[in-house]
């Protein structure tokens, strides 16, 4: 496969991206001059700094691909990039895909990639506890300290604005 430079939207005379997510910066005062530019780790996703008008910001890299070649708008927060072989290193254009977050969401709990209510490591209940906590007829306060958890977070279980599947 053939290497493709595009610009980056919104820094169109300085930073170049490539379908093989290599990222080319151009030298302020000479034009002609370019250069790859180093990616760094964070979150398990490759990311770089780029500058603008004397402020950086930090993107991900396989966003700025898709937004260069699959036109995608990376300020939209209803929208994900995603892998379609799950390996967030692999950055090639052919290995993109644009989702729905929801969609994004639920697939990544199919595929055991993210838990979900009791087997999310920061849970506090189980079924059963949800099952008793709805099911009582103490005050939510009481339930409250045999959990050890705020009252508010009973009424959200008992008014099933959490937990709503059980």
């Amino acid at each position: 496969m053939k290497e493709i430079f595009k610009d980056i939207p919104w820094y169109n005379w300085k930073y170049k991206i490539s379908n093989k997510w290599n990222i080319k910066s151009s030298n302020y005062w000479k034009k002609d001059k370019t250069f790859l530019m180093k990616k760094h780790v964070s979150d398990w996703y490759y990311r770089i700094w780029l500058y603008r008008n004397w402020k950086r910001k930090q993107f991900a890299v396989h966003r700025l691909v898709a937004q260069s070649f699959l036109w995608f708008d990376i300020n939209n927060s209803n929208l994900c990039v995603c892998h379609k072989d799950d390996n967030r290193k692999n950055n090639l254009i052919s290995n993109l895909f644009i989702w729905n977050n929801n969609t994004n969401i639920n697939d990544k709990v199919r595929k055991w990639r993210q838990s979900r209510w009791e087997m999310h490591q920061n849970s506090k209940f189980t079924k059963k506890d949800i099952y008793y906590i709805r099911s009582s007829n103490k005050m939510r306060k009481d339930i409250a300290a045999e959990f050890w958890v705020s009252p508010t977070a009973i009424s959200q279980i008992v008014l099933r604005k959490t937990w709503k599947h059980i």
